[in-house]
């Protein structure tokens, strides 16, 4: 079942929320809707790829720690050379 949901926002909040909302040819109801779905979606994935790690973690596929500190060493000399 749909339902109507109420948000308090500040009016400097409520402000910013009108002028994006403005500049995507958008209201700002659909606005706040678009972004409450990709919160929704953002967790759906997280809590998978938790869920994922974990029955990785059971069947044993896990790195060595040295193996991980290298690569993140590695990674990280490549970020400052960049």
């Amino acid at each position: 079942m749909a339902g109507d949901l109420a948000i308090r926002l500040t009016p400097a909040e409520e402000a910013q929320l009108d002028a994006l909302a403005k500049s995507r040819a958008q209201s700002p109801s659909e606005l706040a809707l678009e972004a409450v779905r990709d919160v929704l979606r953002f967790d759906t994935a997280f809590r998978e790829a938790v869920e994922q790690g974990l029955a990785a973690v059971a069947e044993g596929d896990v790195l060595p720690f040295d193996d991980v500190e290298l690569g993140l060493r590695d990674y990280m000399a490549g970020k400052s050379a960049s």
